[in-house]
């Protein structure tokens, strides 16, 4: 499955620390201080800006939603054919 849908990652950057296969930490946005800190890792982003408030995901995106979906279920989403009944308003089902 796609990590950022499985991950529920609304907002990039974000990092996640898995212990034993479970989420133990989360930093939503860059802020370069509490990513060091979180990675134990003193000179990651050192190039990089300070701070960066981070923005949304395209995984929230709704033109995009539907193909992300496809794509995170390796291609199992499939559609159906339904019966309306004669009095059923077609456009309202």
């Amino acid at each position: 499955m796609d990590g950022g849908l499985a991950l529920e990652v609304e907002t990039v950057p974000t990092l996640v620390r898995f212990e034993d296969g479970r989420e133990t930490g989360r930093i939503v946005g860059w802020l370069r201080e509490q990513w060091q800190d979180f990675t134990g890792v003193p000179e990651l982003g050192a190039e990089l800006p300070e701070h960066r408030p981070g923005c949304g995901s395209r995984t929230l995106d709704p033109d995009l939603a539907d193909a992300l979906l496809v794509r995170a279920k390796e291609g199992s989403l499939r559609s159906r054919r339904l019966q309306i009944a004669e009095l059923e308003d077609e456009l309202e089902d």
